[in-house]
């Protein structure tokens, strides 16, 4: 008896040991900006926001060119205080466990910060805009008593993680308060279901921002009584049709929170309350939200069936957006009827901006009810940036500033190579071999065709391993100041700007939707999407229509046409079927190659079958032959060798261009 006893000690011994340590609601960083006083704002439990100036080494701020307002007639001490920013600057926290954080910016308008214009950005392993072209006239609350926060949620790893304020033009930025902290383990998935039932990934690779958070049936929750201290409002002016809907409250003291289902998903209060369906009608009951037209949304919808008779005798019908409807069996999710359980999605809004969920009673159910607890709905958003660096040869470096989509790549390469073409300068030659990408100096090494003539180009010094922080960039153009506007173009604007090391840089900040253009009038539609347009000219045999006509007349069709393929592949939905990136520079220098060493054919000469077929190359048999070294970053370095075996080694690497087989 005594060794049973002693086993199942070191059996619930061992058991705490493994098990994964509960969440324990952090107490940093919170900051009363602007202070070197704290603040106590109570809720469950208090938090102490420490004054800016006061707050341990585990922050650091901006302190040149900034000032500090004081307005002690507001109420609340959070308040009172605010950092005035007149240049670009940053908070800077020292992060010691990665994770989902909360980003909480406070904001409290007075007549001090009423005209203030400025976008605010965070800054870790990826950068992210979080507010543009922020005023707080314009986000202003109804009670002006009432300040302005503004929540984001991101994926932040171990190390500095920053939070960049940077004035529009001649204005100003400024803060009052700021919370980082780390959120529940798991808090938020990588990947949720879509309305076509797809599975929609990489969701942590985004900045989240908290459009609304919903109790739906119950009143408003303040932050004093919520888990991770957030607020959570009535759902009155989001029914579409109250009369179909009823007010439903829990008779348990709190629901019954089991396995993931904590209460820092939802506190108790979003859970005691809840919309069912007004029997009499047999209409769904409806909530229609206003979000941002044409953008991703992650929808999470929280259930407790704190209205069904017994378990099992309720199952419904959720919708959204009307295109999707999911059947939700409370059974098969929870153990007991009051025990809460959410689901989450992903869902793209349209041109209307409006996002509809319903609910509605299933044809399977008993009871013929429907009811919801709770919904939150938080915008994906991010941003990217890539800089084109000129240095004084005039080679070209591109530097990919975060996650960036494949058709924006190739636009910004196209930049690339058509500033090349207009002004590099090429030695005279009789005939024309393939000139290949080095790794250390952006040249080519010199090639001999057969007749032995020497073939010397400038290929463009393509480093794609470096990385400039957003705010770096923000800074070098004036925060996209538009006197430094040089250029338009359908997937963004280029500026000019100037690194801190004085480097000259071009920088084409891309556009968060495509961009629409008039197309042509055989076309189904007068407005089409760009890359749509100019594929569908390229499958109709009208790929030339979309050549600028001022130089129409000097672009090879074959080169053209092999940019356009190129461009096809990096459009492809699926990723995994898209060009790995040294094969789209490779298929991009032989376009090159085309436009540059192409003998012009008669029109009635060409042909849509072959890409070659208006081109007369010499014998690439002859070629010497070449060895492949990776080196880390990943961009192939191709070197002379002396072995024909060697060469025909190294072609396998390029999965879709042969040299004497070219697509």
């Amino acid at each position: 008896m005594q060794i049973e006893r002693f086993l199942l000690f070191l059996l619930l011994f061992f058991s705490i040991l493994l098990s994964p340590a509960a969440y324990t609601r952090p107490d940093h960083f919170f900051i009363n900006c602007g202070s070197d006083t704290n603040a106590i704002v109570s809720g469950n439990p208090n938090r102490t926001f420490i004054g800016d100036l006061i707050y341990p080494d585990s922050l650091s701020f901006t302190k040149q060119k900034t000032k500090v307002i004081i307005n002690s007639q507001i109420s609340d001490v959070l308040y009172q205080t605010a950092r005035i920013f007149k240049q670009q600057s940053f908070y800077e926290f020292d992060i010691d466990t990665a994770g989902i954080y909360l980003v909480r910016l406070h904001f409290f308008n007075s007549t001090d910060v009423s005209t203030a214009v400025f976008d605010v950005s965070s800054l870790s392993t990826a950068q992210f805009s979080l507010l543009k072209n922020f005023t707080i006239l314009r986000r202003s609350t109804k009670d002006s008593n009432s300040p302005l926060i503004d929540e984001f949620l991101l994926n932040i790893t171990q190390g500095k993680f920053s939070v960049y304020f940077t004035p529009q033009g001649s204005s100003f930025a400024f803060i009052n308060a700021l919370e980082v902290f780390l959120a529940p383990e798991k808090f938020i998935p990588d990947n949720a279901s879509t309305p076509t039932n797809k599975n929609y990934s990489g969701i942590l690779s985004h900045a989240l921002q908290t459009i609304y958070r919903i109790n739906v049936g119950g009143e408003k929750v303040t932050p004093d009584n919520d888990t991770l201290w957030r607020t959570w409002i009535p759902d009155d002016g989001f029914l579409s049709n109250p009369s179909m809907a009823k007010n439903s409250t829990s008779s348990s003291a709190r629901p019954n929170y089991q396995g993931a289902f904590t209460e820092f998903i939802a506190p108790d209060h979003v859970y005691q309350t809840a919309i069912e369906k007004n029997n009499t009608d047999t209409s769904n009951v409806t909530w229609s939200f206003n979000v941002s037209k044409n953008s991703t949304h992650f929808v999470r919808v929280h259930f407790c069936n704190i209205v069904g008779s017994s378990m099992g005798s309720i199952i419904f019908n959720l919708y959204l957006n009307g295109i999707y409807r999911r059947e939700i069996n409370p059974y098969e999710m929870a153990d007991t009827l009051d025990m809460p359980f959410f689901l989450d999605f992903v869902l793209d809004s349209d041109e209307s901006g409006a996002m509809n969920i319903s609910i509605g009673p299933s044809e399977n159910s008993s009871e013929k009810n429907a009811f919801l607890n709770g919904v939150e709905i938080m915008e994906i958003t991010g941003e990217s940036s890539i800089v084109i660096r000129l240095d004084k040869s005039k080679k070209i470096v591109l530097l990919v500033v975060g996650p960036v989509v494949g058709s924006l790549l190739v636009c910004v390469l196209a930049v690339a190579l058509f500033i090349v073409l207009k002004k590099r300068k090429r030695t005279s030659v009789k005939t024309s071999v393939w000139s290949l990408f080095s790794g250390h100096g952006g040249r080519s090494s010199d090639c001999k065709g057969t007749d032995g003539t020497i073939n010397v180009f400038q290929v463009p010094n393509l480093n794609l391993g470096l990385r400039i922080p957003f705010a770096e960039i923000q800074s070098a153009t004036n925060n996209f100041d538009e006197k430094l506007l040089i250029g338009k173009g359908g997937f963004g604007n280029v500026y000019r700007g100037k690194l801190k090391n004085r480097s000259k840089v071009a920088v084409k900040r891309g556009q968060p939707r495509p961009a629409i253009i008039s197309g042509d009038p055989q076309l189904p539609m007068e407005q089409v999407n760009l890359a749509e347009w100019g594929l569908l000219c390229h499958r109709k045999g009208l790929l030339e229509t979309i050549v600028d006509p001022s130089i129409k007349d000097q672009i090879n069709p074959n080169s053209l046409r092999i940019f356009a393929e190129t461009a096809e592949k990096c459009l492809l939905e699926d990723g995994a079927n898209r060009p790995s990136m040294d094969t789209v520079l490779w298929d991009l220098e032989y376009a090159l190659q085309l436009q540059q060493t192409a003998v012009y054919r008669e029109p009635h000469e060409d042909s849509n079958i072959d890409a070659t077929s208006g081109l007369r190359l010499v014998n690439v048999q002859h070629l010497p032959s070449l060895s492949l070294q990776i080196e880390r970053d990943d961009v192939p370095i191709l070197r002379d060798s002396t072995t024909e075996e060697s060469f025909l080694s190294a072609s396998k690497v390029f999965s879709q261009l042969r040299i004497n087989h070219a697509r």
